[in-house]
């Protein structure tokens, strides 16, 4: 019984070998199996050292004041929540991605003839004069001069490009 699992081990082999051995010499061309030209190894201090700076350095560039709708970096944008005190009577306007909390005072919103703002916490459409509320992440979909209209001292946190008018 273990000589006959032993010969059919050896047959199927020689089978899988024989299967190979007739495709590759039926592909010359294809580079196949690790260390080729097309599978090259690589060791993970290689990935470590030398890719993935360079990976992190390229995404950092390229998000580095995204402009939402181009590809152009945008100068003024910060990618961490920014606090920006504004005062009444000023207006904080967002562009395209740019992400408002409004934690103090009152503002409302200023839409433009294409919607309002993006209310992510209460699934909502925040239109034009409405009250803008507190703690609520408010996002800026287009760079169409929408933004927050501010009634009374405010501090709002911001991520992304902004300017204060």
């Amino acid at each position: 019984m273990k000589r006959k699992i032993l010969i059919l081990t050896v047959i199927a082999a020689l089978l899988i070998s024989s299967a190979t051995l007739i495709w590759a010499l039926a592909n010359p061309s294809a580079d196949s199996g690790a260390g080729s030209q097309s599978d090259p190894l690589v060791s993970v201090s290689y990935i470590n050292d030398v890719l993935m700076p360079q990976i992190s350095t390229y995404i950092n560039q390229r998000l580095a004041g995204f402009d939402g709708g181009t590809n152009v970096p945008s100068p003024g944008y910060n990618p961490h929540f920014e606090v920006v005190e504004v005062r009444a009577g000023q207006r904080l306007m967002g562009y395209a991605g740019t992400e408002f909390i409004l934690r103090s005072g009152s503002a409302t919103i200023i839409a433009s003839e294409l919607g309002g703002i993006s209310d992510t916490t209460s699934g909502t459409d925040l239109p034009h004069t409405m009250a803008a509320p507190h703690n609520h992440l408010l996002i800026i979909p287009r760079s169409d001069g929408r933004g927050l209209n501010i009634t009374a001292d405010a501090l709002v946190m911001v991520r992304g490009r902004y300017r204060v008018q």
